[in-house]
């Protein structure tokens, strides 16, 4: 079993970070004022599915766990609600938690609408994505909807240093403080590092073992367009799996480039410490080219949005920003 299982946490005071939505819920809890559609909107490892599965404990509930992105239709929805038409005789709730539910196609969202107006009663619907602004306003308007913001550095350490301890792991400070950083406000993410380091994680092991994470990606990407490099442009661009949501990460890298090529500070941006040697390698006239694609890139966020040729927008994005 991974650590990331032997640790999740199975009450509201265990979970690390999102003190506001622990205390909504914790008061819902205690007036069962407990709501039938929640929506849980955020990023990957802020705790979406963690919470809805403490919900589920507390209530009881039969938990069914859908991957939207496989059962995505009408059709799929429907078979879905059909199941849960009676209540089981060993539990008071059926709790449905759609997970990554923006992959839902429009007619199953459609038919998702129709089971919200008016669900079961003894049904408890928990849409989790990481992609809120694809959920149609119709769907937010029949949930209770929290926003799970990224976990504090400090928050991920302290986690990880509790873990630590409990599985005789040896460590420093400053290498918690460097996971944490690489993590990203990912719980999971900083926990999947420490497994994969296993004992004796120091400073150095993290910084050459781990080193930048996916920011090697995205600098080598920002490298192919200042050297003007079409043929390693259209080849990096064609070899991404989730568009949309490596476009956001690159917009964010952008912009996080232009911040030190005018301030100078890394603690000002996400790029973990580890990424300075790389950010002192770059050039006046780099920097230059961050600051003309980060409006290029501004432009694709506004007006690119859902649009079925994403990819070659992206593409023609970088490209535009060589000339």
């Amino acid at each position: 079993m991974s650590l990331a299982t032997d640790y999740r946490p199975t009450d509201f005071n265990e979970v690390v970070g999102q003190t506001m939505i622990i205390n909504t819920l914790v008061k819902e809890f205690k007036n069962n004022n407990i709501k039938q559609s929640y929506l849980f909107m955020g990023q990957s490892g802020s705790g979406k599915t963690t919470l809805a599965n403490i919900i589920a404990n507390k209530v009881n509930g039969q938990t069914l766990m859908i991957d939207t992105a496989v059962n995505n239709s009408a059709e799929d929805v429907r078979a879905i609600v059909d199941s849960i038409q009676t209540k089981p005789l060993i539990y008071d709730k059926v709790v449905v938690i759609f997970d990554e539910v923006h992959t839902l196609s429009p007619k199953g969202f459609a038919s998702l609408l129709l089971t919200l107006e008016k669900p079961p009663a003894h049904v408890i619907f928990i849409l989790c994505t990481t992609e809120g602004d694809k959920i149609p306003e119709t769907i937010k308007n029949r949930c209770e909807c929290f926003t799970f913001t990224r976990i504090e550095n400090k928050d991920i350490s302290t986690r990880l240093a509790y873990i630590c301890r409990d599985k005789d792991i040896t460590y420093e400070d400053k290498a918690l403080e460097l996971i944490s950083n690489l993590a990203d406000g990912s719980m999971r993410q900083a926990i999947a590092i420490i497994e994969k380091l296993d004992n004796n994680i120091t400073y150095s092991r993290v910084s050459d073992e781990i080193k930048y994470g996916g920011y090697e990606v995205l600098f080598n990407l920002f490298y192919s367009v200042c050297d003007k490099d079409t043929f390693v442009i259209v080849n990096n661009t064609k070899g991404i799996s989730n568009v949309d949501k490596f476009i956001d990460e690159f917009f964010t890298f952008i912009l996080d480039i232009v911040i030190y090529g005018k301030t100078k500070n890394i603690n000002l941006t996400k790029i973990p410490k580890t990424a300075l040697d790389m950010l002192e390698d770059l050039q006046a006239s780099d920097f230059v080219i961050a600051d003309k694609l980060m409006n290029k890139m501004f432009e694709l966020q506004y007006n690119g949005k859902n649009s079925p040729i994403i990819r070659e927008l992206f593409l023609a994005t970088l490209l535009e920003a060589t000339k």
